[in-house]
């Protein structure tokens, strides 16, 4: 066990303690106010968390009320509702900051939990009018009470840089059997606190597996065929399992039984099998035929003979399904909201059980058990590992590529926790981990997730990053391998634009933070970010960024005056509705898109796209102008082409391509673009770029729909114009 004079231990909570300071402090260094960093602290333990599937997602909110009497203090940092799951999860922090970790009582961790139990009461039955509407705590408030009616379990996470110790846990459990949720929820304490969140950053995974007593669990052994050992790696068990028996594991475990790629997916598509729907409504006793059933790992499998001598499973440690878990998904919801009788329904399932006695990479095997098995809907590796060829390319980049100047790099963190543990390989002692964070500050550090919502942004797409790390990252990469091709992998110029992109952001961050807004901070930089990208076209000369390593003063005072503007547009056009929600929608950002703010004249980011190695180039090239080349006949052609339908044709593709799915959301937006150009009169006409990047979406609009073509220009008059 770990406890608190362990050199391990405290140089792991000392990198925690660095990160919040510098995720809190903004990119000028100042030490960030106490709310700033408890919100910090929230943010960091939620991301490890959803990394190691201990918890979906969370979104951070700040609530902390004191109530007239009886109800007293109600507080909590964050939530999470999960609609399949029928479940709401309530972060509460406990931060201290203090330079060595201090004990957490069972005391103060039972007043967490019932602070957040009369909170989430209080939004259960309605009862807030006293919260201000205009504020992220009343939308948090509202949401769960929308769902109160499908809620069926809640969790409350008691998150701390403390450590409870082992006595504490025990008064606590004993304190919370007393503890019931409103409307009769079922409930679960996840106490995290610095011991624990050590042990899954060391493991990659959490160290306390599910263990299912099938007795208990299942209402009794469950009769199983062990396959003939042809390699000691392994045991594999083949078992039919009734419909009951996974539903109510998934409504007592939810998606902790999922492994985490499967869990990714899921979270991500949010679909429901149809075939799967249909078959649990109508024909319940031919799902054993219909279904291809479930794969799973396990850590131990116990078996028994019964008196006729059939081999039975009595009990499994460390239960995950790797493949099949939209079957399981399903049948959870399929019972819950259909109501269907799921009493005859019969799953297959394979059961491997990985040996860790043998000199083996069990998490790697594992992973490609995941991989490879057979289901109803695949699940890329590529999508949402952190070992896909792109991350690792990534990684590598990060590793060779210095600054300007080279005197420091970023670093990329494919893995949480890997900047942590690269400090301390780099040297034990404080003059080399003062070296290392020279040359690889905390704050040119960043993660899966903040790579993905700095490109998401500047692409387009901050309503998707507004629906939280997780999803925003899987969307990401799947757009990515889309529009790329699966075994694309990242280049230099990527890696520089990268980093250009956190940097824009980071100062985005530090300037909403700095300007005071109540409320939708981060969904406001990433709302300022896409519009920068949109009222830029996309042109914004990310090389200067790389190069200077900063914003200039222009862009800093532009961004400051438009997150006023962005801000005011996400709250009026709500229009009474939950703003957190809002910002979801694609409608958010088709409102702040058309936003007509005023764009700085000379912005030193606006100079031509020239290629730039030192500050030196890039100084030199300040005045410089790129002789363009003249458009070749094709280009002419496509440009003709583009010119020749009126706004009305466009305006339709958009509708149609975002109706039939058959176009992608980039080619929608092109085609909302072009409907603008075209309402103008083709003031400006569209580039050699843009006009090929149309010739796709009109060959496939014009085989899907009756176009006719206004013949409004022809070469020659694009020529004379």
């Amino acid at each position: 066990m770990t406890v608190l004079g362990d050199t391990q231990f405290r140089d792991f909570r000392r990198g925690i303690i660095s990160d919040v300071l510098e995720r809190a402090a903004g990119v000028n260094g100042d030490s960030g106010d106490a709310d700033f960093k408890e919100n910090a602290f929230t943010q960091l333990m939620i991301e490890y968390l959803a990394d190691a599937g201990v918890a979906d997602d969370g979104q951070v909110c700040f609530i902390e009320k004191q109530l007239p009497a009886p109800a007293g203090t109600v507080k909590a940092n964050g939530y999470y509702i999960s609609e399949d799951d029928g479940r709401v999860d309530l972060f509460y922090t406990v931060y201290s900051g203090s330079d060595e970790a201090e004990s957490l009582t069972a005391a103060d961790a039972a007043d967490a939990v019932r602070r957040c139990m009369r909170l989430f009461g209080i939004a259960h039955s309605g009862d807030f009018q006293s919260f201000e509407e205009s504020s992220e705590a009343f939308d948090m408030l509202t949401e769960i009470h929308a769902h109160a009616a499908v809620l069926k379990r809640l969790r409350i996470f008691v998150l701390s840089d403390k450590v409870l110790p082992r006595k504490s846990r025990d008064a606590l459990a004993r304190q919370v059997k007393l503890i019931r949720a409103s409307g009769g929820l079922s409930f679960r304490l996840e106490v995290v606190d610095l011991t624990r969140l050590h042990r899954i950053v060391q493991s990659g995974a959490e160290h306390e597996p599910i263990v299912i007593d099938m007795r208990e669990d299942a209402g009794g052994p469950v009769s199983c065929v062990k396959a003939d050992s042809v390699n000691p790696a392994y045991d594999v068990y083949l078992a039919v399992l009734p419909g009951k028996v996974l539903h109510d594991l998934y409504d007592e475990y939810g998606s902790r039984l999922l492994e985490l790629n499967v869990r990714a997916f899921l979270q991500a598509t949010g679909k429901v099998n149809k075939g799967i729907r249909e078959t649990l409504r109508t024909e319940p006793s031919m799902f054993l035929p219909y279904n291809n059933g479930i794969s799973a790992t396990a850590d131990q499998v116990e078996t028994e003979h019964l008196p006729d001598g059939t081999l039975v499973i009595s009990k499994m440690t460390g239960l995950q399904v790797v493949n099949g878990g939209q079957t399981m998904a399903s049948i959870h919801r399929a019972c819950k909201s259909d109501r269907a009788n799921i009493s005859d329904v019969l799953v297959q399932a394979k059961i491997t059980v990985v040996s860790r006695k043998r000199d083996l990479d069990v998490d790697d095997l594992v992973h490609k058990i995941s991989l490879y098995a057979n289901s109803q809907n695949k699940v890329n590796e590529a999508d949402f590992s952190a070992n896909d060829p792109f991350h690792v390319k990534l990684e590598q980049l990060a590793n060779s590529i210095w600054v300007p100047g080279e005197q420091s790099r970023w670093f990329y963190e494919r893995a949480r926790g890997s900047y942590q543990t690269a400090k301390n390989r780099y040297g034990t002692t404080d003059a080399k981990r003062k070296e290392f964070e020279r040359i690889m500050p905390a704050s040119q550090k960043f993660t899966k997730t903040d790579f993905a919502k700095y490109m998401a942004s500047y692409a387009g797409a901050p309503h998707v990053v507004s629906l939280g790390g997780q999803k925003n990252f899987v969307r990401y990469m799947d757009d990515l391998k889309r529009t790329h091709g699966k075994n694309w992998l990242p280049d230099d110029a990527y890696f520089r634009d990268l980093v250009a992109l956190a940097i824009l952001n980071k100062e985005t961050e530090k300037i909403v933070r700095d300007e005071g807004y109540p409320a939708y901070r981060a969904n406001v930089v990433s709302y300022v970010i896409a519009l920068l990208a949109s009222k830029t076209q996309g042109k914004l000369n990310l090389g200067s960024i790389w190069v200077r390593q900063q914003v200039s003063s222009e862009l800093r005072e532009m961004l400051r005056s438009w997150s006023h503007d962005v801000y005011e547009a996400i709250i009026a056009s709500s229009a009474g509705r939950n703003v957190t929600e809002w910002c979801k929608k694609e409608a958010c950002w088709e409102s702040v898109r058309d936003l007509p703010v005023d764009t700085a004249q000379g912005l030193p980011e606006m100079v031509e796209q020239l290629p730039v190695e030192s500050v030196d180039a890039f100084d030199e090239v300040q005045s410089a102008r790129r002789v363009k080349a003249a458009p070749t006949m094709a280009d002419l052609g496509n440009i003709a082409r583009v010119m020749g339908y009126s706004s009305s044709v466009y305006r339709e593709i958009a509708r149609w391509g975002t109706a039939s799915e058959l176009l992608t959301d980039a080619q929608v937006r092109l085609a909302i673009q072009l409907q603008d150009s075209a309402v103008g009169g083709w003031e400006k006409t569209p580039t050699s770029t843009v006009a090929k990047r149309a010739q796709h979406v009109l060959d496939l609009a014009e085989k899907h729909l009756n176009l006719e073509s206004e013949d409004a220009f022809t070469d020659d008059d694009w020529l004379a114009k």
